[in-house]
């Protein structure tokens, strides 16, 4: 029942991984939204701004149904596997004569 455990905590990492690339894809475009010393009405914050907001945009556009899926896949793989791995620790058999007798 272990190794079940363990398998299903790898599913549930895996397919958290796919939704936690684009959030972190997300997340560095929005970073950099801070443009530092630049301000308002600069061409340069203007050029910056415009691309970072079609790359936004993209990315927005880009997010399919699968990925929503993979979080709650990730999820309940996760729940499952944490009851497997509790339910069969709490009925191994305790060990006799621990390690200091």
């Amino acid at each position: 029942m272990k190794t079940l455990g363990d398998v299903l905590a790898l599913l549930s990492a895996l397919a958290f991984a796919f939704p936690a690339g684009y959030a972190n894809r997300c997340g560095r475009l929005l970073a950099k939204m801070n443009l530092g010393n630049l301000h308002l009405g600069e061409p340069e914050f203007q050029e910056e701004h415009a691309a970072l907001s079609t790359e936004l945009t993209e990315l927005r556009d880009g997010w399919k149904p699968w990925k929503g899926w993979c979080f709650w896949i990730g999820t309940v793989t996760g729940v499952v596997a944490l009851m497997l791995v509790l339910v069969a620790g709490f009925s191994e058999p305790a060990a006799v004569g621990g390690a200091h007798t």
